[in-house]
């Protein structure tokens, strides 16, 4: 079985390492490269595409930047690459840095759970239609309001 070594590095896989230049990264394997709990995760990872020529897609996975320690996330799928024979020879790794997305989709989420409590909390009714009036959203308090007024009828 194929060693999952790197042989080429692009600059933003060199940068995403902590090292300097490609080679000083190029014939180590993700166990060489990283500090030991990502290193073990990338390595396995290889290993499974490389023991069962199934590839990996779009994975996300969490690690600590090895310049600043600041948490990044990283978008990986591995390709098995076969011989000529049907056997396997290596893979293909590409890696996205999907940081910005992640603390992006995080800012949103804390503003929508902000927003969310805001409204269900505020005493006045607040609701949300279309355009032709049919009701979308309604706070807890128009419902009150509206209960109250349907029994005075």
């Amino acid at each position: 079985m194929p060693k999952p070594e790197k042989l080429i590095a692009n600059l933003a896989d060199v940068e995403v390492t902590g090292y300097n230049t490609e080679a000083e990264i190029l014939y180590k394997t993700d166990l060489e490269i990283y500090d030991p709990i990502v290193g073990a995760h990338g390595y396995n990872e290889d290993m499974r595409v490389l023991k069962t020529g199934k590839p990996l897609l779009n994975e996300e996975s969490a690690f600590p930047d090895s310049k600043s320690g600041n948490l990044r996330w990283l978008q990986t799928s591995k390709i098995p690459l076969f011989d000529e024979s049907g056997n396997i020879i290596g893979l293909v790794g590409i890696g996205h840095d999907v940081t910005k997305r992640r603390q992006i989709e995080e800012a949103l989420r804390v503003s929508e759970e902000k927003y969310r409590t805001l409204i269900e909390s505020i005493p006045d009714g607040v609701y949300r239609s279309t355009p032709e009036g049919k009701l979308l959203e309604v706070n807890p308090a128009l419902v009150k309001i509206l209960a109250t007024t349907a029994g005075k009828t």
